[in-house]
């Protein structure tokens, strides 16, 4: 148990410097330079947004009603943190003020949506969070268009999967491998051009889909996934590069680790 302890600390820090180096920014704000010098910690909102669950009753409240996050300098009232109505679901970072839902499964599956004031869940501009932990079928549905192994990996080599990228969209490994492995920790980014339907949530309109999709697994465990895009206008596009880096240094779940 210790050895595995310290191999998913040492995954964390490769992840967080990978995806620092791809994002550019993931705590400064833009035409800042990154380092500590310009990152500071401030203490954030932790929106409890309008929930739905698939069971029945409350649970005591994981994280408090403001948390400290370090983001670039002046930063801190750009951004909230988003929860569900207790609480008890790790926190998205969003553009500050915005509206939210979250619904949580019977299964554990849960999904995150931000959007701007008087705008709804169904876009343009959406901050979706979606995590899956235990339903194998849901899992591999979502990673099987971007991981070439997913059905050797799940078993499910009899099923199809459209891996076709579409027309424009970009796809970046920002940790582990397209080869195949017994156990990892992929972090996978992708960018879907406007006019174009592809892995992103909210792609196909006048705004670019930019995520990341996370993906572990282990001969010893279940599998897990959780997808984060960000699809704005171009006034808020700036909030993605913070938005996404924070999310994959975390490496999101959606749960408590």
């Amino acid at each position: 148990m210790r050895r595995r302890h310290w191999w998913m600390i040492s995954a964390a820090l490769l992840v967080a410097a990978v995806v620092g180096t791809y994002f550019g920014i993931t705590a400064a704000s833009p035409g800042n330079q990154t380092g500590s010098s310009s990152a500071t910690a401030v203490l954030l909102t932790v929106v409890a947004c309008p929930s739905s669950y698939g069971t029945v009753g409350a649970k005591p409240p994981q994280y408090p009603a403001a948390a400290s996050m370090v983001l670039g300098a002046g930063q801190g009232g750009k951004f909230a943190l988003y929860s569900d109505r207790y609480r008890t679901v790790q926190p998205v970072l969003g553009p500050y003020g915005w509206d939210c839902s979250v619904s949580v499964a019977v299964d554990g599956g849960l999904s995150v949506t931000i959007f701007p004031p008087g705008q709804s869940t169904r876009g343009p501009d959406l901050i979706t969070a979606d995590s899956q932990p235990a339903c194998t079928g849901c899992i591999y549905d979502e990673v099987c268009p971007l991981v070439p192994y997913a059905a050797k990996i799940m078993g499910y080599t009899y099923l199809p999967c459209n891996s076709r990228r579409a027309p424009g969209e970009v796809v970046t490994w920002l940790a582990g491998s397209r080869a195949y492995a017994l156990s990892g920790a992929d972090i996978i980014g992708f960018t879907d051009p406007p006019g174009v339907h592809g892995y992103g949530a909210g792609s196909g309109g006048h705004y670019p889909a930019r995520g990341i999709l996370r993906f572990s697994w282990s001969r010893e465990g279940s599998p897990s996934m959780s997808v984060i895009t960000c699809t704005v206008a171009p006034a808020y596009k700036s909030a993605c590069p913070v938005i996404l880096g924070l999310a994959a240094k975390q490496m999101w779940s959606g749960y408590l680790q």
